[in-house]
Formats: C-alpha cells, sequence, structure tokens
C-alpha cells in the first residue's frame, strides 16, 4: 500500500446555532377527530366528509407549527374505520395523529 498523501486545505466553515428556537405566538390547540360506528366523522364536534376532511388537513399540514390530531374512536367503531381516518390525516401530511382514550376506573 502507498502511503496517502494529506493536504491542509483551509477551510472556514459556516457557524451554526443548535440552541432550539422558542416557538412564538400561542399554542396551538389540537384538532380532535371524532369517527363513529357509522363511519360518521366530526372535526372539533362538527361534522365532515371525507372530502372535506382530505382538505381541512392538507391545509393544516402547511402551517407552522402543525397542530396535533387527536382521533377519538367510539368503542364500537371498528378500527378499520379509525385507521381509515388515521391514514388520510397522515396522507394530507399530518405528523402528530395521537389517539384518545379514556382511562379504565378502578374496581
Amino acid at each position: 500500500t502507498a502511503p496517502l498523501m494529506t493536504q491542509k486545505t483551509k477551510v472556514e466553515l459556516p457557524k451554526a446555532n443548535l440552541d432550539k428556537k422558542e416557538e412564538k405566538g400561542p399554542p396551538v390547540q389540537p384538532i380532535t377527530l371524532a369517527v363513529l360506528e357509522n363511519g360518521s366523522i366530526f372535526w372539533n364536534d362538527e361534522p365532515v366528509t371525507k372530502g372535506l376532511l382530505e382538505s381541512k388537513l392538507s391545509v393544516e399540514a402547511q402551517k407552522t407549527p402543525q397542530p396535533a390530531i387527536n382521533v377519538r374512536g367510539d368503542r364500537t367503531t371498528k378500527y378499520r374505520v379509525v385507521s381509515e381516518i388515521v391514514n388520510i390525516a397522515q396522507s394530507q401530511g399530518m405528523r402528530k395523529v395521537g389517539f384518545v382514550a379514556e382511562p379504565e376506573l378502578k374496581r
């Protein structure tokens, strides 16, 4: 093997501030999506169609900071129906999608 020849080239690297930037303005309120057994969807208690849901989520996904999506499924709603709503939210660019549940009562 041949010895490697190294050159010392002086490079002035840019400076970066790695501190987390504080968000300005009021905190962003999460959006609650409720899904009923029959497939009805509610955006913060207002009924919406799947088409309108996609449009609204697309608009919200462009905001900085992006609001969180809280998905509430009725106890009798099949997971498949709830999963479809989660997939719609993610396909529109929403990054913070979570589920809301009530704690079990201790007996």
